[in-house]
């Protein structure tokens, strides 16, 4: 027994010999895998996807024509959100294998602009919870989501969802100042968004709206907008804090300001921009920076692959080596989204029925066509007349004319304010048409002090150096802040030198000083119907006359006459009465009809009907109503001593100019 129990001692050591030898070898081992699993997990490439788009303006079913659209055929509209949402879908799920991670993003102005946008007065937010269910992840703000107020943007921003619809779809505004106490804090709107896509990679986020998109829409207030530039490199160095990789800028601010903001910053990857509806068939590489844009109204989906490489800390396209176009057309090749397509069809007829109620049943159809016309209206503004700016202002002319009784001498109205173009449909079913939602979409922006979608016409009267004023004021706006302030016209011709429109800029401000002398000569139309129908019945106008002539423009020209008053008082413009005496309330001049105002979109739908089912050949072209011609430097003009003198007399006090233009 003695000798079974030492035997039985013996092998127990020797087991537990054995053990320890074996658990050690094992600790080796897990140690020599756990290095080489560490090498062998060095961070490798980060790849994602951003599509994006820019400028939709409400235009949220098939359109360029809208009457092409069919949806068992074939046809040659394009955009619709239903499309949309089926070609991202289509292109995230194709990258499920490649992508760590595939966004949707807008660069702004996702409303206003066609007739759908009307619907936020009936307190819906269509635009935005569409694009929620199309599977936006961020939006920033542009100035035309501001065109009913901030107070009626903060409801729209409640109906959509905010702020616990963030979690969805962010709403980014990197550079807004919300008072304290205003209703839009209610909405959350974040400043920046980290987005971490792997252990390896970091986006780090942020939205501008830029210094010309604040100034063209008078109704921001009582929001304010910090610099853009100082707020980039701040929400830049935020951001690279929280451990950002890549920076990337959604801007509302046009190509150049996008340009000059890529110029000035280091460290910003990415612009993806807005607002100039610049069309970029590829990226444009500014020093280190990429900016992109889509042009306009969902045509295109921006799409950029991208490579982040950890190592390195560089960041590559790689859309050319994948065989990715940078833009993706939105045309009837994509097979809608059945959901999305559900929800527009419902919100067309709702916006149908709502056209019948603003209008009192006078127009039942919004997609009926008042006449055919076998050419198009180009949607580029320049600075002279155009054919589309000869018809919109001979429509608020004749056709508020025809509404009001008596002669209506003069009619005006910016570049800006005659939204895109019009193209007839070209399909079988839709030949040559023209429907009246096109009509509205070039002219359906803000709202009047009735609650009614679209700026009020308005009906005044002004002496006749006041006229040749007007078109001093379009010239030098024109050249200062581009061709979108370029005033078309109705019931006159003129000559002027775009040269001559501004004498010098102010130093440290960069501000250019009008002359008040670019227009070389001005003649009135005294014949009857358009210009056209009788070439030779002019008139000289005399910068000197205080003879009146009855005019008509819409409320945002009014809006904006008091502060060229204020700052440039030698260019003054003050609406009067038909007796003479100065209007003291811009809103006298707003025009009525059964207690409701009178819309500058109505009144171009009525002239619409006047045209009796063709569109007359004289719009095919430009009519020279504005022509351009070269003479002498400003500074040699009589008087330009005694302009100077004034300008530095406006210099001296307080670079007043400044306020003006920004």
């Amino acid at each position: 027994m003695e000798h079974y129990l030492k035997g039985v001692k013996n092998v127990s050591r020797l087991l537990s010999f054995e053990i320890a030898l074996i658990l050690k070898i094992i600790a080796v081992l897990l140690v020599t895998s756990s290095f080489f699993s560490r090498v062998s997990a060095a961070p490798g490439p980060q790849n994602f996807t951003i599509m994006h788009t820019n400028d939709e303006h409400s235009h949220l079913i098939p359109n360029s024509s809208v009457l092409d659209y069919h949806p068992q055929k074939s046809d040659s509209s394009v955009g619709g959100i239903k499309r949309l949402a089926s070609l991202s879908a289509e292109l995230e799920n194709a990258r499920k294998d490649w992508a760590e991670e595939v966004l949707l993003v807008s660069a702004g102005d996702f409303k206003a602009g066609s007739p759908f946008a009307w619907l936020s007065l009936e307190d819906r937010a269509v635009e935005l919870n569409l694009m929620q269910e199309a599977g936006y992840d961020l939006v920033t703000l542009g100035n035309h989501e501001f065109d009913y107020g901030p107070k009626a943007l903060a409801e729209y921003l409640d109906r959509a969802g905010y702020p616990e619809a963030h979690q969805k779809t962010a709403v980014i505004a990197s550079n807004l100042e919300i008072p304290e106490g205003h209703k839009m804090q209610e909405a959350g709107i974040q400043r920046t968004k980290i987005m971490k896509i792997s252990s390896e990679l970091t986006l780090g986020i942020f939205g501008l709206l830029g210094e010309n998109a604040e100034l063209v829409n008078p109704r921001t207030e009582p929001m304010e907008f910090a610099d853009r530039i100082n707020t980039a490199e701040e929400m830049i160095d935020k951001l690279k804090n929280q451990g950002a990789d890549v920076i990337i800028a959604i801007t509302h601010s046009g190509l150049t300001e996008d340009i000059e903001l890529a110029q000035n910053m280091e460290n910003l990857d990415l612009i993806i921009g807005g607002h100039s509806h610049t069309l970029l068939e590829k990226p444009r590489e500014v020093d280190n920076t990429k900016v992109v844009q889509t042009g306009e109204h969902m045509q295109y989906l921006g799409v950029l692959d991208f490579t982040f490489y950890p190592d390195d800390r560089t960041l590559e396209l790689k859309n050319e080596e994948r065989g990715q176009s940078y833009l993706e057309k939105i045309d009837d090749s994509i097979n809608p989204d059945k959901d999305i397509a559900e929800i527009t069809d419902e919100k067309t007829e709702m916006l149908k029925d709502y056209t019948a109620e603003v209008t009192n049943g006078r127009y039942e159809d919004l997609f009926a066509s008042p006449f055919t016309m076998d050419f198009s209206f180009s949607d580029k503004n320049l600075y002279s007349d155009t054919p589309f700016g000869n018809f919109f202002t001979d429509a608020l002319r004749l056709g508020a004319q025809d509404i009001l009784g008596g002669d209506i001498d003069f009619a005006f109205q910016a570049n800006g304010l005659i939204r895109g173009g019009l193209e007839p449909g070209v399909m079988p079913w839709s030949k040559d048409q023209i429907s009246y939602y096109e009509l509205a979409a070039s002219s359906s922006l803000f709202r009047g002090e009735d609650g009614r979608p679209g700026y009020p016409l308005v009906e005044t009267y002004l002496t006749e150096r006041e006229i040749i004023r007007i078109l001093e004021i379009s010239s030098f706006l024109s050249e200062y802040m581009g061709e979108r302030q370029f005033f078309q016209v109705s019931g006159l011709r003129y000559t002027y030198d775009r040269r001559r429109a501004t004498l010098f800029r102010i130093p440290r401000l960069d501000i250019p000083v009008p002359t008040g002398r670019s227009v070389l000569s001005a003649e009135k139309y005294t014949g009857e119907g358009t210009q056209l129908k009788n070439p030779k019945a002019y008139q000289k106008l005399k910068r000197s006359s205080d003879k009146l002539y009855r005019v008509v423009t819409d409320y945002y020209i009014l809006e904006y006459l008091p502060k060229i008053n204020k700052y440039l008082p030698f260019m003054s413009v003050r609406p009067k009465h038909e007796d003479g005496t100065p209007m003291e309330d811009m809103k006298d001049a707003i025009v009525y009809r059964n207690g409701q105002e009178i819309k500058v979109w109505e009144v171009l739908w009525h002239y619409a009907d006047m045209q009796l089912d063709e569109l007359s050949e004289e719009y095919r072209t430009a009519q020279d109503r504005v022509k351009q011609e070269k003479k002498l430097s400003p500074l040699a003009l009589p008087g330009a001593v005694t302009l100077i003198f004034l300008i530095l007399l406006i210099a001296a006090a307080g670079y007043g100019l400044y306020e003006l233009v920004v």
